[in-house]
């Protein structure tokens, strides 16, 4: 018998020569040994491209982002929606914290991302609730502590009949939450009763403040928020003696630079005289920076505050009262002259007022005492007046605040809210010449302004507000025009064609920016938005943005 022999393995790979046993046997006992190298080089090409990866990661830019712009991404991604920015996402950052361990290093680490107003409702705060809040305060470090404390509106508080034992805040979980979250750099009291107010603070005080501190947190808290209830009509802070309401506001922290106090729209009394002089100390009111003041008491006593408020530049009032028939106040003969220079309050340092009006015609005459010499932005709110008494609620308010005068302030921003009319609007845009950036609602008649505006180019007159550059409408009517609006805006700037291409002519207006606000709910207006001619050809020259309600396909 011929034994077999090996057939050249050359012959066999690359000549195609046909394999006997032995070869077969030779063969499969190579590949074994070649599978398995393959697996072992595969084995290691993974973990050489797993280390490459890796190195290649040493070297990424978000691995050499600082710790500063991670908190700010963090705290952006872990931000509330639109409606609510003051609220955090607190299982969004958590989540955060998970992909990795610097992550969750700056997650936390970074007291800045625990820092928002946290909402404590009495008399419903429960021992969880509090342990969390607790937690969250020392998360946050050494950055500042903001809490809100709200009591319930349909919650009746005798407090000032039972005294401090009857009050809402003797609940002893409020009283952990003060103690052992302080200390607070801002806090805010919705729906108080001034004798509530009252005994809250003085526990506040009770308490043992940092023994490193030179003063009580109290006294040291910067910005403060106090909203009275009008619930308790009988509560005696609100009536009688002139002095009743000095205590509520000598407790104040001496070193406020933002205040704001919303004073209640108080029941009427049988037998009772309502107080409308409210005795801030004057040291107070001369620190603010910041002071937002809800009166709505009726009367210019408003203005005993306001003369002290000398270095105020943010100013926020809501004037005016709500009822007609009101009782006969204790302090109505307030001599507004004797406040004022040459018959005038002037507030020096005003460059952001916010003004909401209830009724213009008995305002009107308040507002008219006072002068801001260096207003640069201006937000009015006028209430629709049932009475007629003002035809013109806008202008009139201004008019008699010296802002239609020759040494008016040379005011930058505007924005008005409802019931405007259109002829108020047109004398607005006359007598401020220096606005650049205006905000209207969208509720005022589009055709009659156009109509005015077209009539004053027909004579020769330059266009109303030459300095404005942005404008924006918000809060649109179902029955606004919006067409009538853009031909305006196209009336300001006179331009032609030459070879198919607009062309724009002298003199040339400042107008390039129009923001348009339109809600879900405006169909009308999203129709005219996609299908009107005038805004294709705007745009040849002004940035229309458009926010609002989600792109559609007409729209990309």
């Amino acid at each position: 018998m011929t034994k077999e022999e090996a057939t050249p393995l050359s012959e066999l790979l690359y000549n195609n020569a046909p394999p006997n046993n032995l070869d077969l046997s030779i063969i499969r006992h190579r590949s074994e040994v070649i599978t398995k190298r393959i697996a072992e080089l595969r084995d290691e090409l993974v973990e050489l491209e797993d280390q490459l990866r890796r190195h290649e990661c040493v070297s990424a830019p978000m691995r050499r982002m600082p710790t500063e712009i991670l908190t700010m991404i963090f705290e952006i991604a872990s931000t509330g929606k639109d409606w609510r920015p003051d609220v955090r996402d607190m299982k969004g950052l958590i989540q955060i914290g998970l992909v990795c361990k610097r992550w969750r290093d700056v997650v936390f680490g970074s007291g800045s991302l625990w820092v928002y107003q946290q909402t404590a409702n009495i008399p419903k705060l429960t021992e969880e609730r509090c342990d969390k809040l607790v937690h969250f305060y020392r998360m946050s470090k050494s950055f500042p502590r903001l809490l809100e404390l709200e009591v319930a509106t349909r919650v009746h508080c005798e407090c000032h009949q039972s005294g401090e034992a009857g009050s809402l805040c003797s609940n002893p979980v409020v009283a952990r939450l003060l103690k052992e979250g302080s200390p607070f750099s801002q806090i805010s009291f919705a729906n108080f009763s001034p004798t509530c107010f009252k005994n809250l603070v003085h526990f506040i005080k009770s308490t043992t403040g940092e023994a490193t501190a030179p003063q009580h947190w109290w006294d040291s808290m910067r910005t403060l928020s106090v909203g009275f209830s009008g619930e308790e009509s009988d509560d005696p802070e609100w009536f009688h003696s002139l002095d009743a309401m000095q205590p509520v506001f000598a407790i104040l922290p001496n070193n406020l630079t933002s205040l704001t106090l919303r004073l209640p729209d108080l029941k009427l009394v049988r037998n009772q005289q309502q107080r409308n002089c409210v005795n801030i100390p004057v040291d107070i009111l001369k620190k603010l920076t910041t002071f937002s003041f809800s009166y709505t008491w009726g009367g210019p006593q408003f203005l005993t505050a306001l003369q002290h408020c000398t270095n105020v530049e943010d100013l926020s009032l809501r004037l005016g009262p709500r009822t007609h028939d009101w009782t006969k106040n204790t302090d109505d003969q307030l001599e507004v002259t004797a406040l004022s220079r040459e018959g005038h309050l002037v507030l020096p340092k005003v460059k952001y007022l916010n003004l909401r009006i209830v009724n213009a015609y008995t305002e009107a005459k308040h507002i008219g005492y006072l002068r801001f010499p260096g207003l640069l932005k201006l937000k009015l709110d006028i209430e629709r007046d049932y009475f007629n008494k003002v035809k013109y609620p806008y202008s009139s308010i201004l008019e008699a605040a010296g802002m239609f005068s020759a040494a008016s302030p040379k005011l930058e921003s505007l924005r008005l809210g409802r019931t405007l009319a259109s002829m108020d609007l047109w004398r607005l845009l006359n007598f401020l010449p220096t606005v650049t950036r205006l905000s209207v609602y969208g509720s005022f008649d589009a055709p009659r302004f156009l109509e005015m505006a077209q009539a004053g180019l027909a004579t020769g007159k330059a266009n109303v507000a030459p300095s404005l550059q942005f404008l924006e409408v918000y809060d649109f009517d179902d029955n606004f025009h919006l067409d009538s609006l853009l031909l305006w805006v196209k009336s300001r700037q006179k331009h032609g064609k030459q070879k198919g291409k607009i062309v724009l002519k002298a003199p040339y207006d400042g107008l390039k920016w129009i923001r348009l606000r339109i809600a879900e709910r405006d169909r009308g207006i999203k129709k005219v938005y996609y299908r009107s001619a005038t805004l294709k050809l705007l745009r040849e020259w002004i940035n229309v943005e458009r926010v609002g309600f989600r792109i559609e396909k007409d729209d990309e």
